[in-house]
């Protein structure tokens, strides 16, 4: 569940064992040239996995030595959690002399520390040049230019080629002309200017341009994001025809609030332009996701908003009427979110909501959206707002947020409250205040099954390697997870008990970011995890960092292919993303909307997987495995018809450290001889953070959420290590 025990985990970090800091070295290769001969810059940084190291950007020193080559950072060698990372500048130098290069500096971040590192000895290069004596040459003038006379045998040869090359001219001229009076054309039309590019392809175009620039990576922030808005306003003032490049950013989006845009490119363009405005005119400089994450929202909003392609005329269909049984469209909504759509958790339920209104028939007018609001006060704050714009119906959806729902709750008895992810809600006593989730470990099982038919193919083609197998001889997989939650334990726990029904023999690595959004820390989070050898990587976080890892390994040739969440990966993995497990919460908001507007009660406590369809894979990728839908759907055919339990107890085993892990810090179970559970606790009653009430093992298997809507497996069972 999200943020759950954030404060927990908080001062469990600070307890931890203090990491070494990393260490740096710098040479150069060689350290004697010539005067404009190259040689290499060499950094070299050992550190721990989970820290976060940014190497330099090139300073010129004033035009004597320029950067030839600014080489990718490459991973030398992995000792156990130690990493050794290098940097290569390929460097040339223009004037003699000895040059200190000084101490290499290397920007360091672990937890709450950020610190510059250097190396502990100066790097000096010593460039030589060619002598030459003057002294021992004589000068001489330039002698007369002589006449010589005119012989024509001499050009006889270039005259014939020449003539020769005239009728193959006039020959191809004439065969031109044919062809082009065959098509009703003439000599004028091939020098016609060839017709300007549609708005949307030059902006697309120029934006791929910007990107490879990579401006905000040498810390030209204003630069970049003046191209990005500018690119921006020309395709504006193209696509709709007006001055978008002598306005303000409020007059652009006022003068565009008329226009028929979708949600999402509309909010898009908003964020884009006030990220821009605080750069260029308030200095900020925006972090690397944020970056990127704007670069995206330009694409995006160009591709959402390009004119669509008139298509011949069909018959007039008659327009869909709202399904169910509504008895009026005046209902007003809150929505209280954690992020944006940039934020594929977040992003996932904006859409659940559009859809839900749309088939309701509620006016996207009647939606209250407060993005980006923190576990705070401010949620409290947000939710009044709500309330005060005639709002019947709050959302919050991180779990972070649940106390200052209720709180709104408890204060508005007439306002329905829905905590997204919460699990007080069935001992609060409130009857206006809910909880809500998905069993969306139903379909990290499923995806789980994709990955292990993946997996079987590789085996049989004989693609998997000693590297990819532990000291046990099973094949490693590997698992990108936010924080070490229940929601996190019960998803990875599915995912992995659906590859080893396909292949058994499995051992799956899970590194933690300790972030549910953080794009550097997931990329390298897979990254650690490809360079151990896992052949398959899949994540509960919420960006394409993962993804894009895996995608950048396999274009260079190691095989290694990755499961997503929430949204579909193709597009940043086109060939290493299979699918993605994801919410469709649409079920539940149009169940809840459609309560409200008919002035009916719905459920405190709701959770459904795929038997309400409330969760499903993403369409699957072209590099899966042959059979995987016909086994998907057969999959999913027995968790709805109730034949095949996800936390089936026959199917896994806790014994040693994990049954002593699980059952002195996580909930209280039992197993039997051979390490299959036999009792497990869903509640912690006494608040030591660990579940101590209510029985979750029924008929041979763990109950996930029927107590609580939002996941309660913390059981770690074997076969699957926590690397941090």
């Amino acid at each position: 569940m999200k943020r759950l025990f954030a404060i927990a985990l908080l001062f469990a970090g600070l307890a931890a064992r203090a990491q070494e800091t990393p260490t740096v070295t710098a040479r150069v290769e060689p350290d004697s040239i010539m005067i404009g001969d190259r040689f290499d810059y060499v950094i070299d940084v050992e550190k721990d996995l989970v820290q976060v190291v940014e190497f330099p950007v090139f300073d010129p020193r004033d035009g004597k030595i320029e950067l030839v080559e600014n080489c990718p950072v490459d991973t030398l060698e992995r000792d156990g959690r130690r990493l050794k990372l290098r940097k290569r500048y390929r460097l040339a130098a223009f004037d003699e002399g000895k040059y200190n290069l000084c101490a290499a500096q290397v920007l360091y971040a672990d937890k709450n520390i950020l610190d510059t590192l250097r190396s502990t000895d100066s790097v000096y290069l010593e460039v030589a040049t060619f002598q030459i004596d003057s002294t021992s040459q004589s000068i001489y003038d330039l002698k007369a230019q002589k006449n010589l006379p005119f012989r024509f045998r001499e050009v006889s040869g270039y005259v014939k080629w020449g003539v020769f090359f005239l009728l193959m001219l006039l020959a191809a001229g004439y065969a031109l002309k044919r062809y082009l009076a065959s098509r009703g054309k003439g000599f004028g039309d091939l020098f016609k200017p060839a017709p300007p590019l549609p708005p949307h392809v030059a902006a697309i175009q120029a934006l791929e341009a910007l990107h490879n620039q990579k401006l905000w990576q040498n810390n030209r922030h204003k630069q970049y994001y003046s191209g990005l808005t500018d690119i921006l306003r020309t395709y504006i003032a193209a696509r709709w025809g007006f001055g978008a490049m002598e306005m303000t950013s409020d007059e652009i989006i006022e003068t565009m609030r008329p226009e028929e845009l979708p949600d999402k490119a509309r909010m898009d363009l908003t964020a884009i332009l006030r990220d821009a405005d605080l750069v260029k005119f308030a200095k900020a400089t925006p972090e690397a996701e944020q970056n990127e994450a704007d670069y995206l929202k330009a694409y995006y909003f160009v591709e959402e908003t390009k004119p669509v392609e008139e298509e011949a005329p069909a018959e007039e269909e008659t327009p869909a009427e709202p399904t169910g049984d509504a008895v009026g469209t005046d209902i007003k909504i809150g929505v209280v979110l954690i992020g944006d759509e940039n934020e594929g958790y977040t992003y996932s339920h904006i859409l659940g909501i559009q859809e839900a209104t749309k088939a309701l028939g509620i006016s996207e007018n009647n939606i209250v959206w407060k993005y980006s609001i923190g576990e705070d006060e401010t949620c409290y704050d947000a939710c009044v707002d709500c309330v005060d714009q005639g709002c019947q119906i709050v959302i919050t959806n991180s779990y972070g947020h649940q106390s200052f729902c209720r709180q709104a709750a408890e204060e508005y008895p007439d306002v329905q409250f829905v905590a997204m992810t919460g699990d007080t809600a069935r001992a609060d006593g409130l009857a206006n205040f809910h909880n809500a989730f998905t069993g969306i470990y139903e379909a990290r099982y499923v995806g789980g099954v994709v990955a292990g038919m993946k997996l079987q193919q590789l085996i049989d083609e004989g693609k998997v390697e000693d590297k990819n197998k532990n000291a046990d001889g099973k094949i490693k997989i590997g698992y990108v997870g936010a924080y070490p939650y229940a929601e996190v334990v019960s998803g990875y726990t599915a995912f992995f008990l659906g590859v080893q029904s396909i292949v058994p023999d499995v051992a799956m690595q899970v590194q933690y970011t300790n972030s549910w959004f953080n794009i550097t820390a997931e990329n390298e989070a897979a990254k650690a995890l490809i360079a151990d050898g896992c052949i398959i990587v899949s994540q509960h976080a919420d960006s394409t960092g993962a993804p894009a890892a895996c995608q950048e390994a396999l274009d260079a040739g190691t095989t290694v292919y990755c499961v997503g969440y929430n949204v579909d990966m193709l597009k940043v993995a086109p060939n290493a993303a299979l699918t993605s497990p994801t919410n469709v919460w649409e079920v539940f908001y149009e169940y809840a909307f459609r309560a409200v507007m008919n002035g009916e009660s719905f459920d405190q406590n709701w959770c459904q997987g795929y038997e309400a369809d409330a969760v499903t894979l993403t369409p699957l990728g072209e590099s899966c495995a042959p059979g995987t839908q016909e086994k998907v759907d057969e999959t999913i055919a027995a968790i709805k018809a109730g034949s095949l339990h996800v936390f089936d107890t026959s199917k896994f085993t806790v014994t040693g450290d994990n049954f002593e892990l699980t059952n002195t810090q996580k909930c209280k179970i039992e197993c039997d001889a051979e390490g299959h559970v036999t009792s497990a606790m869903m509640v912690d009653t006494d608040g030591d953070w660990v579940a101590d009430s209510e029985e979750g093992i029924a008929d041979g298997y763990y109950h996930e959420s029927s107590y609580q809507s939002a996941p309660s497996f913390q059981i770690r069972i074997d076969g699957i290590t926590e690397l941090n």
